[in-house]
Formats: structure tokens, sequence, C-alpha cells
């Protein structure tokens, strides 16, 4: 069991982190948050009328992701006050709605904490499938990617259709966040995309060599911080996010001396 849950923190890290890059380059850093904390709304719908959690929280999470994305799109509002208003709203009607399930207690536990040690074979392949999707998507697009991330404009005239690759990787992103969320909780799934991902962007400014480094980035935390906790007894997802933070101070303060120095 503890060699199916590390394989899967892996994937599902290794493919979050990937992922990163072009959200935050797109100014869509906060989306991994909202969503993650919106799918509380879809994890208690789930409770309280007995279906699949997992087909329930995909179909909510990539509604969602992409509702905000258009609305971002077609709105003078900000796509991170739009995605604010999708995290209050789904954390609101989760609390709401667990309070009609009589499971909402422990139900509410695993979604906020994840369910790490209770990962499934099937679940491992899932998070198989998802790391090589990813990596198929972001290599397919990555002369896309690098004029989107450069300039929505600039991408337009070189006939890059700009809302159908905003809207794929915003679905990508809304898969993720799901199996994020099974493997590390609700509180900490966003730090699989974000942290990495600016750890790499503070060092390199090419899409394609800061997506590899937030991989790498992404490997060596979760490996060290997997392996730490499995020696402490503390919780993994916490401690590999701990992991993750010092590798950006480090990166943060190599940064700063590396300016100075110029």
């Amino acid at each position: 069991m503890k060699e199916t849950a590390f394989l899967t923190l892996l994937a599902v890290s290794l493919s979050s982190s990937l992922l990163g890059v072009p959200l935050i380059l797109r100014n869509l850093g906060l989306l991994s948050a909202g969503l993650a904390h919106a799918l509380l709304g879809a994890v208690a719908i789930a409770s309280v009328t007995g279906s699949d959690p997992l087909v329930v929280s995909v179909l909510y999470t990539v509604t969602m992701g992409n509702l905000i994305y258009f609305i971002s799109r077609r709105s003078r509002v900000s796509g991170d006050i739009i995605t604010a208003i999708f995290f209050t709203s789904g954390v609101a009607l989760g609390v709401v709605l667990f309070g009609f399930s009589e499971s909402g207690a422990e139900e509410l536990h695993h979604a906020v904490m994840g369910e790490l040690q209770e990962i499934s074979p099937l679940f491992l392949f899932l998070s198989l499938l998802a790391f090589f999707l990813t990596v198929l998507f972001l290599f397919y697009f990555r002369r896309q990617f690098t004029l989107f991330g450069f300039s929505e404009e600039i991408s337009r005239v070189y006939g890059v259709n700009t809302s159908l690759l905003g809207s794929l990787l915003v679905t990508m992103t809304s898969l993720l966040v799901v199996l994020a969320i099974r493997t590390v909780g609700i509180l900490l799934a966003s730090s699989l995309f974000v942290i990495p991902a600016m750890s790499a962007l503070l060092v390199f400014r090419g899409m394609v060599p800061a997506t590899l480094a937030s991989g790498v980035i992404s490997l060596v935390s979760v490996t060290t911080g997997y392996t730490v906790a499995q020696t402490t007894g503390f919780p993994p997802a916490g401690v590999i996010v701990i992991t993750l933070l010092f590798v950006f101070s480090v990166l943060y303060i190599f940064n700063l001396a590396r300016k100075r120095s110029q």
C-alpha cells in the first residue's frame, strides 16, 4: 500500500507541477486553489445524493473551471476575483450540505486532509494516466504555450486559438485538482501546482526549461518529503509542502543574490 500511495502522489505532483508553469504565466495561479476549495461542494453533493464522488467531482470541477475562465475573459472583473467568488461559494455549499449527511464529518475530514493511505490500484492507474496525458498535452502544445505565455495578442497573430487552448489548460487543471485532493487534501492541493512552478520561474524564464525545472523540483521534494514523513511519522502531505517551501526559499535567496551581483 505504501508503494501505491507514493507512486500516486508522485504522479499527481509531477503532473500538477508541470501544468503550474503555464497557469502562472497566464495569471491563473489562484485557479487551482479556487477549484480545490470549490470542490468541497461537489464532495458534499456526492455525499448527500449517494453518487460516485469521483464522477461528481470531475463533472463539477471541469464545469466550474471553464465557467471561471469564460467569465474572466468576457468581464472586466479580475480572474482572481471571479475565482474567489466561486471559491467561497463552493465552501459555503459544502458546509451547508454536509449538515444533511450522516457521514458528513468523516467525509469532510477526508476531503480536507486527503486519503493518501487509502489509495487504490485503480486510482494509481488514473494518476499515471493523468501524468501521461499531461506530458503529451504540454509537449504537443509547447510552441503555442510559449507564445500564449508571452502574449495573447501575439499568439493570435500566429494563429493560436487562445480560447480553446486556455479552456484545455483549465480542463486539465480541473481534472488534476480532483486527483490532488484525494492525495493531499483541499488545503494543500494548490501547493503542488504553484510552489514548484514559482520556484522554477525564479531561475528560468523560458517556458520549456521552467516546466522541466518545476518537474524536477517536484520530484525531489516529494521523494524527500515522503521519505522524511515515513521515518518520523508525520503526515506526508504536510512534510512535502514544507519541503517545497524550503526549496522555494533557497531559490528565492539565490535569485536575490544573483541580481545583486549583476
